[in-house]
């Protein structure tokens, strides 16, 4: 794995995620992830490819990425989890 790049998580769902990042990424570059859920004692890894990437006016990144595989309904609720009202 390559260094960690990312400086926050905007948003995500089951087959991809925007992220803000410390330098630009490359359309067509793969990537490796790892999220890790409050409670969880090992990761979730995803590679997959950048599809967009932008540069911020605050000399930040922001990236979309697109999974190989996408989570399960059960990683993406664990990572995100709702409030019941």
């Amino acid at each position: 794995m390559g260094p960690d790049l990312a400086l926050s998580l905007v948003n995500l769902s089951d087959a991809g995620a925007r992220l803000v990042l410390a330098a630009l990424l490359t359309v067509g570059q793969s990537v490796e992830m790892e999220f890790l859920a409050p409670g969880w004692s090992q990761p979730v890894r995803r590679s997959g490819v950048v599809v967009w990437g932008r540069r911020l006016e605050d000399e930040t990144f922001q990236a979309g990425i697109s999974f190989s595989k996408n989570l399960s309904a059960a990683e993406l609720g664990g990572l995100c989890p709702t409030r019941e009202p």
